[in-house]
C-alpha cells in the first residue's frame, strides 16, 4: 500500500491507524517505519503539532501489534528449544490479592500448561473482536497455572491493547507475575524493559522494587538498576539512586567488584543531570568509592573517561544556564542526551535544528559563545548529530543528501579564488553560507584548497562544522 495523501484538514483523516499510515495488517517493522517517516516529512512536528500527534499515535498503535507478533513468535521458539522445569519456583506470597498486589501462590498440583494451539486460537478470537471473553479465559487458565510464561505474555498484550478489560489492573502486573515465577529473562524481561522506559513511575515504584530485590544475577541486577535510574533522573528522584546503591553495595561490593564500580560510574553519570546539592554530594561519595578500586581503573579506563567528560558537560550546562549563553531548546536537548534514549531526544534535537537551519548565522554566534564558555557541551552536541545521522541512514539511506562532488568542484574553485586572500576569521561566516548553499562540507572545501592552514582551521572549528552538519541533517 502506497503512502496516503492526507489532507491538512484533520477532520478528513481516517480513524483506522492502518489506513492512516497506508499499511496493511501484518506489516513488518521496517515497512511501518518507512511509512511513518514518509508521512512526517510532510507533517513536521514544529509546523503541524496536532497532525504529528495523530500520526505518532497511529504509529505506536500499529507498532504494538507488530511487536506482539514478533515477541509471540520469539517466545514460542524459546519455549520449544528450552527444557522446561517440572515446576517454576514460587516467590513468597503477597499479603493481599488485589490487582495492585502481585501474588504467585505455590500449588500442590498444577494442571498441564495450555497448548500453543489453544493459545493461538484464543488470540485469533481476540483479534476478531472477542477480547473480553478471551481475557476472561486467559485469567482462568492463569489461576490454574500462575506465573505461566505464555499466559503472562498474552495477558499483558491483551490488557495493554485493551485497558478497559480490567481498568484497575496494570498490564505490568502480568509481566511481573511472570518474572517472579520464571526469573528476570526472556520475552517478559524485554517487555518490562520497554514499560520502564515509557513509564518512569513504574520504574521507581514498589512493583519494580519487588523484582529488583529478587534478581540474583549480578548482570541482570545491574541492567535493572540502570533502567530504574534513568527513570529516577527523568523524575528528579535522586533518592531512588541513593537507596538502590545502598542495597547494591551489600549485594555486589565484595564479590562482584567490577560490576559494583560500573554501577557507581553509571550512578554518577545519571546524578550529574540533576540540579541541587544532594545529588552532587552523592556523586562525590560515588567517586570516593570508585577510587578505592584502583586495581580496576585500567580495565575501566574508557568508562572513567566518559564519566569525566559527562561531568564536564554537566558543569558546562550549569554555566551556560547561569550566563544565558545558549537557547533553551539547545540546553534541554544536550541535558537529556545521556539520561534519555535517543528516540526521546530526537524530537528536541530536530526542534532546535529547525531554528538553526532558519537562522544559521545566529546559530553560529551561539555556538561560538558555547565553545568559548563550555567546549565539552558542544562536543556532546556533535555526538548527538552523529546519532541523528545514523537514524536517518537506518530509516532510508536515500534520504541522506548524496551530492556528486565533481559537480560542485568548479564552484568551490571560484569561491576559493574570490576569498583566498581572506583571513580565516573573516572567511568562516562566508564559508558557512557557501557550504549551505552548495551542500558541500567545509572539510571538503578546505581539502580542495590544498592549504594546510585552512584545513587545520576548519578541522579545529567545531561551531562551523556543527552548524553545517545540523542544517544538512535537518534538510535531509
Amino acid at each position: 500500500m502506497s503512502a496516503p495523501q492526507l489532507p491538512e484538514d484533520l477532520n478528513q483523516w481516517p480513524s483506522d491507524s492502518y489506513e492512516l499510515l497506508g499499511v496493511r495488517p501484518g506489516v513488518g517493522p521496517r515497512e511501518l517505519r518507512r511509512a511513518y517517516t514518509q508521512i512526517i516529512r510532510k507533517f513536521k512536528p514544529e509546523q503541524f503539532p496536532e497532525h504529528f500527534r495523530r500520526i505518532r499515535e497511529a504509529y505506536e498503535t500499529v507498532l504494538r501489534w507488530v511487536e506482539f507478533q514478533q515477541m509471540l513468535h520469539g517466545a514460542n521458539a524459546e519455549q520449544e528449544e528450552a527444557p522446561k522445569p517440572a515446576e517454576a519456583p514460587s516467590p513468597e506470597p503477597a499479603e493481599t490479592s488485589t490487582p495492585e498486589t502481585i501474588e504467585v501462590m505455590p500449588r500442590p498440583w498444577m494442571p498441564a500448561a495450555p497448548s500453543s494451539n489453544e493459545l493461538d486460537e484464543l488470540w485469533q478470537r481476540a483479534c476478531a473482536g472477542e477480547e473480553a471473553a478471551v481475557y476472561r479465559r486467559l485469567v482462568e487458565l492463569h489461576d490454574q497455572r500462575p506465573g505461566n510464561h505464555d499466559l503472562c505474555v498474552r495477558l499483558y498484550w491483551l490488557l495493554a491493547l485493551s485497558p478497559e478489560l480490567e481498568p484497575r489492573r496494570s498490564p505490568c502486573d502480568w509481566l511481573v507475575q511472570g518474572l517472579l515465577a520464571n526469573g528476570f529473562q526472556g520475552t517478559l524481561r524485554e517487555l518490562y524493559r520497554r514499560e520502564l522506559a515509557e513509564d518512569s513511575h513504574e520504574a521507581i515504584g514498589d512493583r519494580c522494587t519487588r523484582v529488583f530485590r529478587q534478581v540474583s544475577s549480578p548482570g541482570q541486577l545491574a541492567d535493572l538498576a540502570e533502567w530504574r535510574w534513568q527513570a529516577a533522573v527523568r523524575l528528579g528522584h535522586w533518592q531512588r539512586i541513593d537507596d538502590d546503591l545502598e542495597y547494591l553495595h551489600g549485594q555486589l561490593a565484595r564479590d562482584e567488584d567490577e560490576t559494583w564500580v560500573r554501577l557507581l560510574i553509571s550512578a554518577s553519570e545519571h546524578l550529574a543531570a540533576l540540579e541541587g546539592e544532594k545529588p552532587h554530594d552523592l556523586i562525590k561519595e560515588c567517586l570516593k568509592q570508585i577510587k578505592r578500586y584502583d586495581h580496576l581503573h585500567t580495565r575501566l579506563a574508557d568508562s572513567l573517561d566518559r564519566l569525566d567528560f559527562l561531568l564536564e558537560v554537566a558543569n558546562g550546562l550549569r554555566k551556560l544556564r547561569r550566563q544565558a549563553l545558549a537557547p533553551q531548546t539547545f540546553l534541554l536537548t544536550v541535558s537529556a542526551s545521556w539520561t534519555h534514549p535517543f528516540h526521546d531526544v530526537r524530537p528536541l534535537l530536530l526542534e532546535y535544528l529547525a531554528q538553526a537551519a532558519k537562522y544559521p548565522d545566529l546559530a553560529l554566534s551561539h555556538f561560538d559563545d558555547i565553545h568559548a564558555a563550555a567546549a565539552p557541551v558542544l562536543g556532546q552536541f556533535g555526538n548527538l548529530l552523529s546519532l541523528l545521522a545514523g537514524t536517518i541512514a537506518d530509516d532510508d539511506p536515500a534520504r541522506l543528501y548524496q551530492q556528486d562532488f565533481e559537480t560542485v568542484v568548479p564552484a568551490i574553485h571560484e569561491f576559493l579564488g574570490e576569498h583566498g586572500h581572506y583571513t580565516y576569521k573573516r572567511l568562516r561566516t562566508t564559508l558557512l553560507q557557501f557550504c549551505l548553499r552548495e551542500m558541500v562540507s567545509p572539510e571538503k572545501v578546505a581539502e580542495l584548497s590544498r592549504d594546510d592552514n585552512l584545513i587545520q582551521a576548519v578541522n579545529n572549528d567545531g561551531p562551523v562544522r556543527y552548524v553545517y552538519e545540523g542544517c544538512r541533517l535537518f534538510w535531509a
